[in-house]
């Protein structure tokens, strides 16, 4: 059985490297959006990490964004608009602007001074996904190195998925120490 550092890895590294060599590829960008996202899946293992889930689209704008564009190429369209966290998305919204040259570049749509293009949200058109994904991914990283920290020192807030006090390393180690 695959653990999160194998799928880490074996799948988000050189899913996300494939869409660095083709920054502008849409398929990519949905391939390393999905990969992303399911780390949480192997984070939680074997908890169910629908817990991680909703407390990471609350700390990282980053994740949510992978998160709407995953679920959007899967599910076709995907949000509530009641949500300000998930707002509607379809996937034919997931797009690839040209760069930002005079005769080239869109209005609205491309980023001025960007040199290559990319694949952005037509509802912000300045979200650069590739930046974004790898930004996810290291986010995911670091909240389950802290968790693992955590876990390793004894904290009764530790292992991925109990997020029942709410508790970040440094706040378990704040109440591990008292006042």
């Amino acid at each position: 059985m695959m653990d999160f550092p194998d799928y880490d890895e074996t799948i988000v590294k050189p899913t996300i490297a494939d869409f660095e060599r083709q920054p502008t590829c849409v398929r990519y960008a949905f391939q390393a959006c999905v990969v992303t996202f399911h780390m949480i899946d192997y984070y939680a293992y074997p908890k169910k990490s629908s817990g991680i889930r909703q407390k990471f689209q609350k700390m990282s704008r980053e994740f949510s964004h992978i998160e709407r564009v995953a679920h959007a190429f899967k599910h076709v369209i995907t949000g509530n608009p009641e949500d300000k966290l998930n707002q509607p998305l379809a996937s034919g919204e997931v797009i690839s602007p040209p760069p930002g040259f005079a005769g080239i570049m869109l209005a609205n749509i491309s980023r001025v001074g960007d040199t290559v293009g990319g694949v952005t949200l037509i509802s912000d058109a300045q979200l650069d996904l590739l930046t974004t994904v790898k930004n996810a991914a290291e986010f995911i990283r670091r909240q389950r190195n802290e968790d693992k920290s955590v876990e390793q020192n004894g904290s009764p807030a530790a292992g991925p998925g109990n997020f029942s006090t709410g508790a970040s390393a440094a706040q378990a180690d704040l109440l591990r120490s008292g006042p």
